[in-house]
């Protein structure tokens, strides 16, 4: 199983356009947004098909998970649910806010 690792969500997040939408109430690979983890399992992972995400996994068909964040991860968890960010700018001046 792939492990994810903090700096990479970060690495990614840095390179997206400050524009680009982001909606961490979609986690389902077939919505029109998608959040973090959704625009990661496309983009870095190259997931395939329906696949949906929690907040330390990927998951694909038959509830089996292809990847996972590496260890105490969430400083994404703590900024989505005590915010509602819809860019990948808003996200990234809340990462910067908080401890890298």
């Amino acid at each position: 199983m792939r492990v994810v690792t903090k700096q990479e969500l970060i690495d990614f997040v840095d390179a997206q356009p400050d524009d680009r939408p982001i909606d961490f109430n979609q986690f389902y690979s077939i919505e029109d947004c998608g959040c973090l983890m959704v625009h990661f399992g496309k983009e870095v992972l190259k997931l395939k098909g329906q696949f949906c995400c929690d907040n330390s996994r990927w998951i694909v068909k038959g509830n089996t998970a292809v990847a996972h964040l590496q260890g105490d991860n969430f400083i994404f968890y703590n900024i989505v649910s005590n915010s509602r960010v819809k860019t990948y700018g808003e996200l990234k001046l809340n990462l910067y806010r908080d401890s890298r």
